[in-house]
C-alpha cells in the first residue's frame, strides 16, 4: 500500500512534543504500523533526547559509553509484531541521528560550560501522556507484573530532567495506563502538593496527570496516572503504601 505524502520528521516531531490532538495522535499511531521512515525518526529522536540527557548529567567518558551502548540497542516494539527495523540503511540513519546530537550537545556544553536541564516531573508527566513508550531491553524487571487490571507492558532507563531514573510502564486492552518511576534522587515536592498520611508522600497535579511520590529504602518513587484515586490504588497494589 502506497504512503501517502508526509514530513515524518515534522511528524514524529509535533508527536513527541506533545502537540497533536488526541484524534490526529491516534491516527498517527495506526500511522506508525506501516510506516517505516516515521518509526525510525521516533527511535532516532527517544534514542536522542537519552543520549542528551546523559550529556548534560555525565562525565565525558560515561557519555561515550552510553553513546556506545545505545547505538548497539537492537530496538524493541510494542506497537507491533513484525519487525521494525529491517533494513540496514534504517539502522545507519538511527545510528548517525544519535551521534550528530551527541556531538551537538557536547560542542553546546563545551561552549556554555552548562545545559538547561527539564523539570523532572514534568519531564515524567510527558512520557506518560505519549501513549507510544518504546522498551529498552535493560534487564530491568519491574516491582510488580501487574497493578490492578494493568499488566507490565515494558521498562526503560533514561534522566528526567537532573533524576536518573527506571520508568516502568503498565496498560489494559482498554486503553487505561500507569507509569511507575522510581530513582535514586528525591523528587522536590511542588507547590500545592497534598501531604498523603503520615509517610514522607504527596500526591500533586501537574499537566493533567496526577502523582503520588513516596520515598523509600532509598528510592523516591511517582506513581503517574489520571486521578488521585488511581495514583493511591495502584501506589497500594504496587507495594508502595
Amino acid at each position: 500500500m502506497t504512503t501517502p505524502p508526509h514530513d515524518p520528521e515534522l511528524d514524529a516531531g509535533q508527536y513527541l512534543g506533545g502537540a497533536m490532538s488526541a484524534r490526529h495522535r491516534e491516527e498517527f499511531e495506526a500511522h506508525l504500523l506501516g510506516c517505516e521512515e516515521c518509526w525510525a525518526e521516533i527511535r532516532a529522536a527517544q534514542a536522542g533526547r537519552a543520549l542528551a540527557e546523559m550529556l548534560r548529567e555525565a562525565a565525558p567518558q560515561a557519555a561515550r559509553e552510553h553513546l556506545r551502548a545505545i547505538a548497539a540497542i537492537e530496538p524493541v516494539s510494542n506497537v507491533g509484531s513484525r519487525s521494525r527495523w529491517r533494513s540496514v540503511p534504517a539502522r545507519f540513519a538511527a545510528a548517525a541521528a544519535v551521534f550528530v546530537v551527541g556531538v551537538t550537545v557536547a560542542v553546546s556544553l563545551a561552549l556554555s560550560g552548562s545545559g538547561s536541564r527539564s523539570d523532572p516531573l514534568e519531564a515524567a508527566v510527558t512520557v506518560y501522556q505519549t501513549r507510544l513508550f518504546v522498551a529498552e531491553p535493560a534487564g530491568l524487571e519491574p516491582p510488580v507484573r501487574r497493578v490492578g487490571e494493568m499488566a507490565w507492558e515494558g521498562t526503560r532507563a533514561q534522566s528526567l530532567g537532573s533524576n536518573p531514573a527506571v520508568l516502568y510502564r503498565y496498560g489494559d486492552p482498554a486503553g487505561h495506563r500507569l507509569l511507575l518511576v522510581s530513582s535514586p534522587v528525591a523528587f522536590a515536592r511542588p507547590a500545592g502538593a497534598q501531604q498523603v498520611g503520615s509517610m514522607k508522600s504527596w500526591t500533586a497535579e501537574i499537566g493533567g496527570a496526577v502523582m503520588f511520590c513516596v520515598d523509600r529504602d532509598g528510592l523516591s518513587w511517582l506513581v503517574i496516572s489520571d486521578t488521585r484515586e488511581e495514583s493511591l490504588s495502584a501506589a497500594r497494589a504496587a507495594g508502595l503504601t
